[in-house]
């Protein structure tokens, strides 16, 4: 499948010579990225159950699936003393306290697994004007296309990271619950109002073992193959073109990589990159 990456020109040289650079959702756009409404009721009999059961661990497996979400964030407050810090008002013994500060304590259990999940963002419109506007530098940058990306993120224990999956767009936020299982939708929903980007993602945890993190920012390296093109917007310079182009012919991995600058329909509608579709 092909998925496609707007940048300006800077991104679009940097993802070339380094990777994919990963975003958490505090950056996005949309200050309602990765947030849901809290459901009394969901959190009202899951704080029932909780209070039945005298076993700190059994308590917390209720998370996640056997807590693999939360041990794959660094959050699963059983192998490590020192995780109860992050969450203290979580628990107090093995009872749950009041409905509350239970609630509050669910609020910053998902603050805190929304600041360590990274995210790389993907579309398949190629032809958004809006998009070329917003995200492309007002047609002055470009797309990178990818291909089969699915061969290079096959999905991990979390059945939640490393794949390539669709954004949901949804009219209201999702009603959420106790439980960080509802957070494996919560990274791949969004405002309907965001449709026409036809986005995919990849989400990651910020640890991932394949980061390069420096200066704050968190880089996946990935084969030159997966990528197949780059298309450049209508205020591209003749001198962004050629610099494009000399980039990949210097880069052994990246030698089939063709550069395609955007054609405006004279007389007519839109755009194209020659016989390209």
């Amino acid at each position: 499948m092909r998925y496609f990456k707007y940048l300006d020109k800077r991104g679009l040289v940097l993802t070339l010579k380094n990777g994919m650079k990963f975003s958490n959702f505090q950056s996005f756009n949309d200050l309602e990225e990765y947030t849901g409404v809290l459901d009394e009721d969901h959190i009202e009999s899951t704080r029932e159950l909780m209070a039945c059961k005298p076993d700190l661990e059994r308590d917390a497996d209720l998370f996640v699936k056997q807590g693999i979400l939360l041990r794959r964030l660094g959050l699963y407050i059983n192998e490590d003393e020192n995780n109860r810090e992050i969450f203290p008002e979580l628990v107090q013994g093995s009872r749950v306290k009041e409905y509350e500060e239970s609630l509050q304590a669910y609020q910053n259990l998902y603050s805190h697994i929304r600041k360590r999940i990274l995210a790389y963002c993907l579309s398949k419109n190629l032809y958004s004007r809006s998009m070329w506007a917003y995200y492309a530098d007002q047609y002055a940058g470009g797309v990178i296309e990818f291909c089969d990306l699915e061969l290079e993120f096959r999905g991990d224990e979390t059945e939640y990271f490393d794949l390539v999956r669709p954004v949901d767009y949804v009219s209201q936020k999702s009603r959420i619950g106790m439980d960080p299982r509802h957070s494996f939708f919560l990274g791949f929903e969004k405002n309907i109002e965001w449709a026409h980007e036809v986005e995919y993602r990849i989400l990651l945890p910020f640890d991932d073992p394949r980061f390069m993190h420096r200066e704050g920012v968190a880089t996946l390296s990935i084969p030159g193959k997966r990528i197949s093109r780059v298309y450049l917007g209508a205020r591209a310079s003749d001198s962004d073109v050629e610099e494009l182009e000399e980039l990949v012919d210097l880069t052994p991995e990246l030698h089939h990589v063709t550069v395609h600058p955007m054609e405006v329909i004279e007389n007519g509608d839109g755009f194209r990159f020659g016989d390209l579709v």
